[in-house]
């Protein structure tokens, strides 16, 4: 009986120290990947992307937007949370702990945060040479190509 009692015991600590292991594991991980989220700056990066999509719908009459910034501002605030859910969640499926450590490190460096205030310059730049109408034109008659229409 005394057996028994021992074994359980053992069990439940060592239990207990696994999970406190990866509560510590999880809590650390969500430190780091919250210190890549200052590191990036995503708000800084969508308002870059989204302000002159918003400008450029109310040049077109599209939109009727008295403050571009304000909305872009209030859009982002609606955004962030499930952004940084689907982040967090995509980083523990690729990045280890330590992965996401030498991240940090590296954009926290000069170099690295260039990096990150390019970025949306490069992806606009980007996006922008792929709605050329030659190279639209060329995808069009690629998906023409390929596309049935079904009856």
């Amino acid at each position: 009986m005394f057996k028994n009692i021992t074994r359980k015991a053992i069990l439940i600590a060592t239990l207990s120290l696994i999970s406190s292991n990866v509560f510590a594991q999880d809590a650390a991980y969500k430190k780091e990947f919250n210190r890549a989220m200052e590191l990036t700056h995503p708000e800084e990066t969508m308002k870059q992307m989204i302000a002159p999509q918003y400008q450029k719908f109310g040049e077109m009459g599209l939109l009727k937007l008295d403050d571009v910034d304000a909305v872009v501002e209030e859009c982002i605030k609606v955004i962030m949370p499930k952004y940084k859910e689907v982040m967090l969640k995509l980083y523990a499926e690729n990045y280890t702990l330590n992965e996401v450590k030498e991240m940090n490190a590296y954009l926290a460096t000069p170099v690295g945060q260039k990096g990150i205030k390019l970025a949306p310059k490069f992806g606009i730049a980007g996006m922008q040479a792929v709605q050329e109408p030659e190279i639209a034109k060329k995808i069009e008659d690629i998906l023409k190509k390929h596309i049935q229409i079904k009856e």
